[in-house]
């Protein structure tokens, strides 16, 4: 079985051809008011032939959530420029 970092590239590159990954740091506050501070991953997909399905998005946010026990997944999603 493969790391879980690792499926979840696979999965980005399956649903779109390839992926960037920057780290960064994430910060909210609990519903008891401590300030919670955590490094984060962002990753972005350019899918310029448009194959990705809403499926596929699906899959991946159920797999972050389940995977890394998260309450949500922020996806933005926008037409990409072409050149």
């Amino acid at each position: 079985m493969l790391p879980l970092k690792r499926r979840l590239e696979e999965m980005f590159i399956d649903a779109f051809g390839g992926f960037t990954a920057i780290s960064a740091s994430g910060g909210w506050k609990s519903p008891s008011e401590k300030v919670i501070m955590e490094p984060v991953v962002v990753y972005q997909c350019v899918d310029i032939k448009m194959a990705a399905t809403t499926l596929d998005i699906e899959a991946i946010t159920t797999y972050i959530k389940e995977a890394y026990e998260q309450e949500s997944v922020l996806v933005i999603s926008r037409p990409a420029w072409q050149f």
